[in-house]
C-alpha cells in the first residue's frame, strides 16, 4: 500500500495502519523530512502537477505539530535516487 500525502494528524495514520491490516498487506510508515528551504523551492518551483500545495499551504503544515510520530523518518532532502535508496533499506528490499 503505498499512500502520498501529508498526514499530520495521528489518526489519519493510524488509519492507514489499519486499512493495510484489514486488507492483510504488510504495512511500512515512511515520514519525509526535509528542511523548509528545500520544501519550500520544491513547492515554487512546481509546474502543471496534481499537486494543490502552494506556498501558504506549506506555511500551514510546518505550524502544526503532527503528534507522535511512529513511522520511519527518511531523509527527503536530496535526490530521489537517495531517497529511494534509503526506503529500500528500511523495507530490507536489494537495489
Amino acid at each position: 500500500m503505498i499512500v502520498d500525502a501529508v498526514h499530520l494528524a495521528p489518526a489519519e495514520r493510524a488509519a492507514l495502519e489499519r486499512v493495510a491490516h484489514a486488507a492483510g498487506v504488510p504495512f511500512q510508515g515512511f515520514w519525509l523530512a526535509a528542511p523548509g528551504p528545500v520544501l519550500a523551492a520544491r513547492v515554487a518551483g512546481r509546474q502543471g502537477d496534481a499537486s494543490d500545495a502552494t506556498l501558504a499551504v506549506l506555511a500551514r503544515q510546518q505550524a502544526i505539530d503532527p503528534g507522535p510520530l511512529t513511522w520511519q523518518r527518511l531523509d527527503a532532502s536530496g535526490p530521489t535516487p537517495g531517497l529511494l535508496a534509503q526506503a529500500r533499506r528500511a523495507l530490507d528490499l536489494a537495489p
